[in-house]
Formats: C-alpha cells, sequence, structure tokens
C-alpha cells in the first residue's frame, strides 16, 4: 500500500512539473483565428465621387456646389435643407456627379451660382 502511495506521489510529481514547464513557455506562439462569422457591413461602399464628409467633397469638388445624395432615392439635397447630411444612407459629392445619378428634391432651390 506504501509503494501505492509512493507512485501515485510520484506520478502527480512528475505532472505538477510538466505543467510547470509548459506554463513557462514563451507566449509568442502564434494561434490560428477561425474565420468571423460576423455580417458583412450594411453600410454600401462609398464610389470615387462619393465623400463622407463635405469637407472632403468640397476639396474635391473646387468651386461647384456640393450636395447631399439620398443613395437608395437618387434624390439630393443642397447645403441648408433639413435632410442634408441626415439621412440614413448618403454621401457628399459634387452637383454635376449627383445630376448624372439622381434628381433634386422638389421642394429644394439651389444656392446662388458660385
Amino acid at each position: 500500500m506504501r509503494t501505492t502511495a509512493l507512485v501515485f506521489a510520484f506520478l502527480l510529481a512528475l505532472t505538477g512539473a510538466a505543467q510547470a514547464q509548459y506554463s513557462t513557455l514563451p507566449q509568442s506562439r502564434t494561434t490560428a483565428v477561425p474565420p468571423s462569422t460576423a455580417a458583412p457591413s450594411a453600410t454600401p461602399k462609398m464610389q470615387a465621387w462619393q465623400f463622407s464628409t463635405e469637407g472632403d467633397a468640397k476639396a474635391h469638388c473646387s468651386g461647384q456646389n456640393v450636395v447631399w445624395m439620398n443613395n437608395p432615392s437618387k434624390i439630393y439635397h443642397y447645403a441648408g435643407s433639413r435632410d442634408y447630411g441626415h439621412t440614413k444612407n448618403g454621401a457628399y459629392m459634387c452637383q454635376a456627379d449627383a445630376d448624372k445619378m439622381g434628381r433634386a428634391a422638389k421642394n429644394e432651390k439651389a444656392p446662388p451660382a458660385r
């Protein structure tokens, strides 16, 4: 019985030493990361002539009017209007580009030419 206890204690000591030795290994090993299961973003990608900020659009448009295009409806809004920059899916762009793909809101007047 005593030898069984000594063998058991010896085995426990060995596994404990193995665990301690394993935990001191460098942590720089890389592990495989499973692919993401997150759904792709619902935000549509912007085209080259669409901008997320008014400042970027003004820098690109060089003197043209900047408008806010509501992408789903293809209706654009002028600066100073209620919907300018506030619809859910849209982008700032030059009015000339907006004219090619949409139309101005019926109840808005274009600002004076620059």
